[in-house]
């Protein structure tokens, strides 16, 4: 996700306790305030990438583990009559 041209332009507000923290850490890494909060959006959309990819590979794993012939689906033809049936039972 590196690109070393940056087109655009945006503003943030921070509150000045974020600020703060923020300054602290980037002058003692020595960056500027954009290239910090830069790096900052660029971890969190890979982790959020990464929590993605991880939740989806275990509903893959859940979902495989499931015998086709013992899905509870076999007999449904209708889902509709399905759902109507089950809210009588439960007196919906």
């Amino acid at each position: 996700m590196k690109n070393k041209k940056y087109h655009l332009r945006t503003q943030i507000s921070l509150s000045s306790k974020l600020r703060d923290a923020i300054d602290a850490r980037r002058i003692y890494k020595k960056e500027s305030l954009s290239e910090y909060i830069r790096k900052a959006i660029e971890i969190r959309i890979a982790s959020e990438n990464k929590s993605h990819r991880d939740l989806k590979a275990l509903a893959e794993r859940v979902i495989a583990k499931i015998p086709k012939e013992k899905s509870g689906w076999k007999n449904v033809k209708d889902i509709s009559d399905w759902q109507r049936k089950l809210r009588r039972e439960k007196g919906e």
